[in-house]
């Protein structure tokens, strides 16, 4: 469990730092005040949606939570990119737009709620935990 959760921070710490650097290079996310077409973003967000009700049905009937193909989904709205981790007690979704240079995402997990990411302009760190030696990392994310 420790280390999907652990994917999920680092993608998104990801997300936001490569923001900072993009964020004058013509962005469509929230950061610099220009929208995401609405009709994209709209079709990102029902993805999303029928994901976690496709997970909160599959967990239901089988026990455990499904990867994208076991739930058989339409594919992402076009440009955009799901990545999806799977673990005993939960998942994390990430839906991200490849068409935006800033990395504007969606995210959701088993709770339902779905979250819009934007970059930040802060400087950030993660805490990675090494699988192999159980001991925390720091490392400067750029």
């Amino acid at each position: 469990m420790l280390s999907w959760c652990v994917r999920l921070l680092v993608s998104i710490a990801v997300v936001a730092a490569s923001g900072t650097e993009l964020a004058g290079q013509g962005c469509q996310s929230a950061v610099t005040g220009a929208s995401l077409d609405e009709s994209r973003r709209q079709a990102a967000v029902e993805f999303v949606v029928a994901v976690n009700s496709a997970q909160a049905l599959w967990q239901r009937d089988t026990g455990r939570y499904g990867t994208l193909h076991e739930l058989r989904q339409p594919p992402a709205p076009f440009g955009f990119v799901p990545r999806l981790v799977v673990g005993q007690f939960g998942y994390a979704l990430k839906l991200a737009d490849a068409l935006d240079p800033c990395g504007f995402a969606l995210f959701s997990d088993e709770h339902g709620v779905v979250y819009e990411g934007n970059p930040t302009s802060i400087q950030t760190t993660a805490r990675l935990t090494s699988a192999n030696e159980g001991r925390a990392d720091e490392r400067d994310v750029p």
